[in-house]
């Protein structure tokens, strides 16, 4: 009897069995089409997103951003986002998502939302204010960081924040403001990485690192400190808040004020 014919172009026998050279090459097919298919996985391509939406737009929105589409990393693509200077977005999408790359520019805000969650993996340059009410936020890869002079940081209403980087200055904060804080009960900013914190603006404009009702910032491997002339950096906590300064040696310039 001539052997069969199935679907897949494996032979079989009248009595069902398949031969070895045709098993050798159904295991060969299936390999190359799970190799392919990790492939195509692991090769998304890297879009760049750049928001250009009215200020304080939403992230969700795909016309506020230049290629027409949510960044959010998926199979097919992953997203560098670019947030010009001088602008504000609310990022708003519930539940985890992740993008590849940020950059927030001088003066620009990003501000997770209500439930949010956003987590940059790789390289993360933020130069601007990162200011989560409600939302969390993580960008903790070797190369993410508070950089520039102006980086501002802040955790809110149960926001959990934590940022990579060795150090931080807010050399170039022409305002009197808190530059880092954690403020209500679940909120919490982690800078555990950082060695360093120099404040060393002259002339001196009052900035804060405050820590207020239950909110907690961990600076616990910052070493060094650094004030302007005049001592107006102050370490506030009060309302239950905390600051965890485990491994600082030098704190010269500033001054703390705890409740």
């Amino acid at each position: 009897m001539n052997a069969l014919a199935p679907a897949g172009g494996i032979r079989a026998t009248a009595s069902g069995s398949i031969s070895a050279s045709d098993f050798v090459r159904s295991m060969l097919f299936a390999a190359l089409l799970l190799a392919t298919l990790m492939t195509s996985a692991t090769t998304a391509a890297l879009q760049t997103a750049t928001y250009t939406g009215p200020n304080d737009g939403l992230w969700s929105v795909p016309a506020n951003w230049s290629g027409g589409v949510v960044p959010s990393n998926n199979i097919t693509d992953t997203f560098q986002v670019i947030i010009p200077t001088n602008v504000a977005v609310r990022f708003d999408i519930a539940g985890a998502t992740d993008i590849t790359k940020l950059t927030l520019n001088s003066g620009a805000t990003l501000k997770p939302q209500i439930n949010s969650d956003l987590n940059v993996l790789d390289e993360a340059g933020i130069f601007g204010i990162l200011d989560a009410d409600n939302g969390n936020f993580s960008a903790v890869a070797a190369n993410a960081a508070l950089l520039g002079t102006s980086a501002r940081a802040a955790a809110k209403n149960g926001s959990q924040v934590s940022i990579g980087g060795t150090s931080y200055s807010a050399t170039g904060i022409n305002a009197y403001t808190d530059i880092l804080s954690a403020d209500g009960a679940g909120s919490a900013l982690n800078l555990s990485s950082l060695q360093s914190i120099n404040d060393g603006i002259d002339p001196g404009y009052y900035h804060t690192i405050r820590a207020s009702n239950t909110g907690t910032i961990n600076l616990s491997n910052v070493a060094t400190i650094t004030g302007p002339n005049n001592s107006q950096l102050t370490l506030v906590t009060e309302t239950g808040g905390s600051i965890n300064l485990n491994g600082l040696q030098t704190i010269t310039n500033a001054q703390t004020d705890a409740d």
